[in-house]
């Protein structure tokens, strides 16, 4: 075990992600969930801590007889991110703007209203790196960080004059507890075997922050809303003996047209799709060893892949 050592740096792309009101990604395909952007000049994020309480007791003398302090508290981080120009639909995910359409149905601006803010969101951002080689074999070497629940803040102060660029900022977002996240609905790091995965540990719900590296290069800028790709979340139980006969279930979003399941290459038996999100089957004899989950599909993409998804025992 090593511990990696990076410097962060730059600022390459930034992916929102639309949460329901509990913190769960939308399903796969699901229209307009997220949208990959290097439209933004800064992300800031400022920590919030409550101070732990004094006991202070004090002897009939005045000396003092109880002096403890209790720990400090780490509540959550506001967030603030500056956006260079305008993205009436990525405005739309993280403020309380809403998007205006024109007479083709192009979503063409945004407007204001009074009204509860109820949006939330997952942000990822991924950075470069200072003085970090490619891996051999990589096309990226770069930052991660996640915020996997965060509510919906406010557009801030927007100043037109005759000299500067007229801005648009994201204000009074927070980091909350409770994230849904596990390990993502999308591939961010490579495994030990270089093959795009989720992140390798799933998170604690009271995680408010992730920053580490990763060699699989950012997903491509649009600007455009797109769906959520299809994805493999989980599969209970995750281990099973070698001879095989496992009953598992599948988890994830996307398998609507799924017709199998390949657990190290080998078919499963009893292959049951109960609805978009799970699927039952028995696992084959295999060698022991940690093996990824394939699930094939008749609609694009064809396939869904989870490195290191089983293992035999």
């Amino acid at each position: 075990m090593t511990t990696h050592f990076f410097i962060p740096l730059l600022g390459k792309r930034l992916r929102i992600t639309t949460l329901d009101i509990c913190g769960n990604p939308p399903a796969a395909t699901t229209p307009s969930t997220t949208v990959v952007t290097d439209g933004f000049i800064t992300v800031n994020l400022s920590s919030e801590v409550e101070d732990g309480a004094e006991i202070i007791t004090k002897k009939a003398n005045g000396a003092l007889c109880v002096n403890e302090k209790l720990d400090n508290s780490f509540k959550r981080f506001t967030v603030g991110i500056d956006f260079c120009g305008v993205n009436p639909s990525l405005l739309a995910m993280v403020t309380n703007a809403q998007t205006y359409a024109d007479y083709a149905l192009d979503v063409a601006g945004f407007k204001v209203g009074e009204g509860a803010i109820a949006d939330r969101f997952a942000l990822e951002l991924w950075t470069g790196l200072s003085g970090a080689a490619c891996l051999p074999g990589a096309a990226f070497s770069g930052g991660y960080l996640l915020l996997p629940f965060v509510a919906g803040g406010v557009i801030g102060d927007i100043t037109v004059d005759g000299e500067n660029a007229v801005t648009f900022s994201l204000t009074g977002a927070y980091t909350r507890g409770g994230n849904v996240w596990g390990v993502g609905p999308y591939n961010v790091v490579n495994n030990a075997t270089s093959v795009p995965s989720p992140l390798p540990t799933a998170l604690d719900p009271l995680d408010h922050l992730l920053l580490m590296d990763t060699s699989l290069a950012p997903p491509a800028a649009s600007n455009e809303p797109l769906p959520i790709p299809p994805y493999i979340s989980a599969i209970t139980p995750a281990t099973g003996l070698a001879a095989g006969g496992t009953p598992i279930v599948i988890t994830g979003s996307g398998f609507t047209t799924a017709t199998a399941v390949t657990v190290g290459g080998v078919a499963c038996t009893a292959f049951v799709l109960n609805n978009d999100s799970t699927i039952h089957c028995t696992t084959a004899a295999h060698a022991v060893g940690s093996v990824p989950a394939v699930v094939t599909k008749t609609t694009t993409p064809t396939t869904i892949t989870k490195a290191n998804a089983y293992t035999y025992t």
